[in-house]
């Protein structure tokens, strides 16, 4: 059984730490839903303000939570739930991207060079979905693409400079491989396969031997 998940997080307020004022408020509450996953965080418009998008498969969307753009009292409410009180209190502008099936990861980067954040994820067809984001704020015309089986698992996705040419690329984690989807003007190309473990999860993109190059470094729960 899948539980209801809620998002808890923090701003900082004042705490002499080492000479310099720190800490924590009270925690902000976002109840989510029953089956979610990836939680990003991050500034999704390029408004300036901090925002929220995780992937609410229970629903089959991808739901939003805008920073800054609530009304300046913060919109509280204590509701009773079967097992135990949430509480919901929170200033962020709810809205949601309808994805019609389940996905398992999700990000954003900016792939066509207009400087807003795309909308990436990895749908349960086994496709990399890219979603532009238009001058209007608004979300544009699903790009779709093809990939290698797929795990539920989310960390299997990583936007990066792959190929060593402009622009940014994106790997996926497979079943079986790495796959680096090169970019070209916004389009993705097809993919180039590299063998990975089996139950690999926790893709990052990092210049781990410090040559200037993106390496991607993974976890397995493969028995050899």
């Amino acid at each position: 059984m899948h539980r209801l998940t809620t998002l808890f997080f923090t701003l900082s307020s004042s705490l002499l730490l080492g000479g310099e004022s720190f800490s924590f408020s009270e925690p902000h509450i976002l109840k989510v839903g029953w089956y979610t996953q990836a939680l990003y965080a991050g500034d999704i418009d390029r408004d300036g303000k901090s925002d929220f998008a995780i992937i609410d498969n229970d629903k089959a969307r991808i739901t939003f939570y805008y920073g800054g753009k609530a009304s300046k009292e913060e919109q509280k409410s204590l509701q009773q739930d079967r097992w135990e009180p949430i509480l919901e209190n929170s200033s962020f502008t709810k809205t949601w991207f309808t994805t019609a099936v389940s996905a398992y990861d999700l990000t954003f980067a900016d792939l066509n060079g207009n400087g807003l954040n795309d909308m990436i994820y990895v749908s349960e067809r086994n496709q990399i979905i890219v979603v532009p984001q238009t001058a209007k704020r608004e979300w544009g015309e699903p790009q779709e693409y093809d990939t290698e089986d797929v795990d539920n698992n989310w960390s299997i996705l990583e936007v990066g400079e792959f190929d060593q040419k402009k622009g940014l690329d994106i790997a996926l984690l497979t079943q079986k491989s790495i796959g680096i989807f090169s970019n070209h003007k916004g389009l993705l190309q097809a993919p180039q396969y590299y063998p990975a473990q089996k139950n690999s999860y926790g893709l990052q993109a990092k210049d781990v031997n410090q040559d200037s190059k993106t390496d991607l470094i993974y976890q397995s729960s493969h028995d050899s």
